[in-house]
């Protein structure tokens, strides 16, 4: 190892034990960190990330081994040692894991357990290593308090007693992160930090890490897909493929002066703020895809209709999280969604954004009835009658549920794994009684077809494909009913940056070609630039901001949407991420906003800034000074 450098890899080589065959999936990995830098590995799932710092950890699943190269780590006390000669799991390796290099996993849901509090946990790994040897029950909480505060927990003594699901994705994460410093680690590994996250937690985690880097002086191994993450945190790049390293170097040459192709690709792939409205992400790979066959009736458009295919009008939904005690106490009341009213034409794709909480996944719900709001009117205009959908009946609601089709998030967790895709497919037909089995199947064949998959897939089940391939299933499925509307709800939020160009672009296709309109709804700003043509900004369950993606995008009104889009990373070394105080404090808090745009519903209207532009404000105030 050279001077300077806390982890060498040196031609790393992981192999995994599939049906008695060995399958090697890191072929000859070499990179390195050094002291007080941050190191991005950058690729897609598969690519042999995760499995590299597993790796380093000595944290591989049972069926996988290291079969060849050197892993070399040395921490403040200077001696090296070449992690692939000690026992995964003997007195050395837990003596350098968690206390000299520690890692933070992509989910933190998953990573922390449900049944301890959060200051339990992150004083357990302190209890365990020998920082935290002799030290008494009210020292280790003092410890655990400060590093909590550290991590930026407003109240660390009142995060100490709680539990995960008591606190935000962004606080979980936090924890996660005191977790892994607690000990003061010389490297800390960080898996995809920021995946999970809204564009404003995101922002400030990266943020926080740069900052606890900085003030702690220790190494980072960076994990990530996302190259806006990387351009405002890495000092070194490292990009694999297929197992393998296919360029590295300082992030000024790889954002620069990018070499290989597969990087160019990469780049290329994401969707950003400065796109042409004609502009088409370059997908790294897409098969030959058929246009989709039309039932009789269907009329392709391929311009917006002026006439709104759905107009909501005053939706609200209530929930009571406790009852009134008898001793006086107040019922908690969480307004989930707030008199929200909106249009979307014929033709067009309306895109609806906002962080976790803001009310996007509930009036995705209302809308397909299965949630019933307390108050409000979905009208559905197909252009011959007007269906007041609130109002429907059991057996018109199964009638009309054809027409209006949603694409869900997870797209492992939607499809049914005991089911073929064949069978999958065929389902909503066999439910609404369309068609003979040989029909069909005809159908799933054009539908696989028009989603890129072969007819190959039919007798396939979920799991043997990968997570844009599920999510290709999942638009397939929607589309069998022929719908007129289509919820896509975060269909491309679980995906990486070339698979996400996949899925985006056939949206694209699918639109112009079957008439198709959309209610994409997303947190990811610069995806919904690349499909909307008109945005409504969701906060606290209310639409505060909604017009045409220009005005929203170069000319926003609202602070809470001003915050969104200064807390988006950009894949630009000279755009680098900064932010203002709103984002810090928490843009979607209305508490933290200027009195002009908060208040209850009554002292608000939707303000015309022209255009169709309109922002939800106060009725007497000026707005104009934050108009830009």
């Amino acid at each position: 190892m050279q001077e300077g450098e806390v982890l060498r890899v040196s031609d790393l080589k992981v192999a995994f034990d599939v049906n008695g065959s060995p399958v090697e999936v890191v072929k000859g990995i070499s990179f390195r960190v050094c002291s007080g830098a941050v190191t991005a590995v950058v690729g897609e799932s598969g690519s042999g990330k995760s499995v590299t710092a597993q790796a380093i950890m000595r944290i591989l699943p049972r069926n996988g081994a290291i079969t060849a190269g050197s892993i070399e780590f040395r921490p403040e006390s200077g001696e090296v040692t070449d992690v692939v000669q000690q026992m995964a799991n003997g007195p050395s390796m837990r003596a350098l894991r968690g206390s000299a290099v520690s890692m933070i996993f992509q989910e933190p849901m998953s990573s922390l357990s449900p049944v301890h509090s959060v200051g339990n946990q992150v004083e357990e790994s302190l209890r365990i290593h020998a920082r935290g040897a002799g030290m008494s029950r009210k020292e280790l909480r003092e410890a655990t308090e400060e590093t909590l505060g550290l991590v930026g927990f407003p109240n660390p003594h009142r995060a100490y007693d709680m539990y995960p699901f008591e606190m935000s994705g962004g606080l979980r994460q936090r924890a996660m992160i005191a977790m892994a410093l607690i000990c003061r680690p010389a490297l800390l590994i960080a898996d995809e930090p920021t995946t999970a996250l809204d564009v404003t937690v995101q922002a400030q985690i990266i943020k926080l890490l740069k900052e606890l880097q900085d003030k702690l002086g220790m190494a980072v191994l960076l994990i990530t897909h996302d190259l806006g993450v990387v351009a405002n945190m890495a000092d070194e790049v490292v990009v694999v493929y297929d197992g393998r390293v296919v360029e590295s170097g300082p992030v000024e040459d790889i954002f620069r002066d990018p070499r290989h192709e597969y990087l160019k690709a990469l780049l290329n792939a994401a969707p950003h703020f400065d796109m042409a409205p004609d502009h088409r992400l370059a997908a790294l790979r897409g098969g030959n895809r058929g246009v989709i066959e039309m039932t009789k009736g269907k009329v392709k458009r391929s311009q917006p209709d002026d006439r709104p295919l759905l107009t909501v009008s005053g939706l609200s939904k209530i929930y009571h999280l406790r009852r009134a005690s008898i001793f006086g106490g107040p019922a908690k009341v969480i307004r989930a969604v707030d008199n929200v009213a909106f249009t979307i034409r014929r033709g067009e794709c309306l895109g609806l954004v906002g962080e976790s909480g803001s009310g996007k996944t509930t009036v995705s719900k209302i809308l397909t009835r299965a949630i019933t709001p307390d108050t409000g009117t979905i009208i559905f205009d197909d252009g011959d009658e007007q269906i007041d959908v609130l109002a429907l009946n059991e057996r018109d609601l199964k009638r009309f549920r054809p027409r209006l089709q949603m694409v869900f998030q997870d797209p492992v967790s939607s499809l049914s794994p005991r089911m073929t895709i064949g069978d999958i497919l065929r389902e909503p037909m066999q439910i609404h009684g369309q068609g003979s089995r040989s029909e069909q199947m005809a159908r799933a064949k054009d539908l696989l077809s028009s989603v890129e998959l072969g007819v190959n897939a039919l007798n396939r089940y979920p799991h043997s494909f990968s997570g844009g391939q599920r999510q290709r299933i999942g638009i397939a499925r929607a589309l069998a009913m022929n719908p007129d509307l289509l919820i896509l709800d975060e269909p491309v939020s679980a995906l990486d940056v070339s698979v996400q160009a996949q899925v985006l672009n056939l949206l694209k296709d699918l639109q112009a070609e079957m008439g198709l309109t959309y209610l994409f709804i997303a947190h990811n700003l610069a995806v919904v630039k690349y499909m909307a043509e008109r945005v409504a900004v969701m906060a606290a369950g209310r639409i505060v901001e909604i017009g045409p993606c220009e005005s929203i995008f170069d000319a926003p009104a609202h602070p809470y949407t001003r915050a969104l889009l200064k807390a988006v990373p950009f894949a630009d070394i000279d755009r680098p991420l900064v932010l203002d105080e709103l984002v810090l404090k928490g843009s979607s808090d209305p508490r933290n906003w200027p009195d002009a745009f908060r208040g209850e519903m009554a002292e608000l209207a939707a303000i015309d800034l022209g255009e169709g532009h309109q922002v939800l404000a106060r009725q007497t105030a000026d707005i104009r000074e934050f108009h830009a």
